[in-house]
């Protein structure tokens, strides 16, 4: 994910258009605002998907109209091209988009111009366009959800985001900021929430297969069903995960997740060493070899 983002900032600020890759929730949206702030582009982030589309509505919203252009057309409304001026198109789950759809996209990404309903006259497409899928162009043909003529109009600066069993090392980052966002959001106090070692072995050892966002809804789900009141050490079964898997970590975890744990842990504990040992459920002794084990890596 490293690798992902310094490529992110460098595509950032580059004109072309790019195709971001990942599995689903794997936080495609998020790297594409991310790289649609640090371009420094002035527009508006505008994003898009298949199912966001009304069947006869799609050209209008993706291109715009003029009065009277069908029938309940009384004004002109811009389409998300064009809201999108100066800034960044993101037009997501594009494995999704019905075949019309992407017809209707050969043209202006060709040419970069598009017409609005009642209109004969061609607009420039003034801004950045962000795809996303969930797998390789290439794939999705094979499986004829991808035109191949918009094959071959997609980005060749591709960002492969891989999936969160594939990245350890930023659960509990992630973690972090998503029990901050909900009891923020329900107006509860952060600090009285505390970790079980068996929770804590549970989130780190998932397979996750919906990814970040399923991360996000457990966690929030979670919280919501402890509820506000001062409550024991929150639990695998708090959490709707199955008990994880035995074994020491070091045995369970690479080597950048062992480490990420280990810092994680002693920061949760106020640099109690023994207490961050009993939050990942080890003995002293093993987390102390954790530890110089995470020194060596830094």
């Amino acid at each position: 994910m490293a690798t992902t983002l310094a490529l992110a900032e460098r595509y950032s600020t580059l004109p072309q258009d790019i195709l971001l890759v990942g599995p689903t929730g794997s936080g495609k949206g998020h790297l594409a605002e991310y790289i649609h702030r640090t371009s420094g582009r002035s527009g508006a982030f505008v994003s898009i998907s298949g199912g966001q589309l009304i069947d006869s509505l799609w050209s209008s919203q993706l291109f715009g109209h003029y009065a009277g252009a069908f029938t309940g057309a009384r004004g002109n409304v811009r389409g998300s091209f064009a809201l999108a001026a100066g800034g960044t198109l993101f037009l997501d789950e594009l494995h999704h988009w019905d075949v019309r759809l992407q017809s209707a996209l050969l043209r202006p990404l060709e040419s970069r111009r598009f017409t609005p309903l009642g209109s004969d006259r061609e607009i420039t497409a003034n801004c950045r366009i962000l795809f996303a899928t969930t797998m390789n162009p290439d794939e999705l043909v094979e499986r004829q959800v991808l035109l191949p003529d918009l094959r071959y109009r997609l980005p060749a600066l591709v960002l492969e985001i891989p999936p969160l069993s594939a990245r350890r090392n930023e659960i509990l980052t992630f973690v972090d900021h998503f029990v901050a966002k909900a009891v923020a959001s329900f107006g509860w106090d952060r600090a009285r929430f505390l970790w079980g070692p068996c929770a804590i072995r549970a989130l780190l050892l998932h397979d996750w297969p919906g990814n970040v966002r399923q991360l996000a809804r457990v966690l929030t789900a979670a919280l919501a069903r402890i509820g506000p009141e001062p409550s024991s050490a929150i639990t695998a079964a708090d959490l709707g995960l199955p008990t994880a898997p035995r074994g020491r970590l070091s045995d369970l975890l690479d080597p950048s997740a062992l480490q990420a744990a280990v810092a994680w842990a002693i920061t949760q504990t106020g640099g109690s060493r023994t207490a961050a040992a009993e939050l990942l459920d080890v003995h002293r002794n093993t987390f102390a070899a954790f530890t110089a084990r995470a020194a060596s890596l830094a």
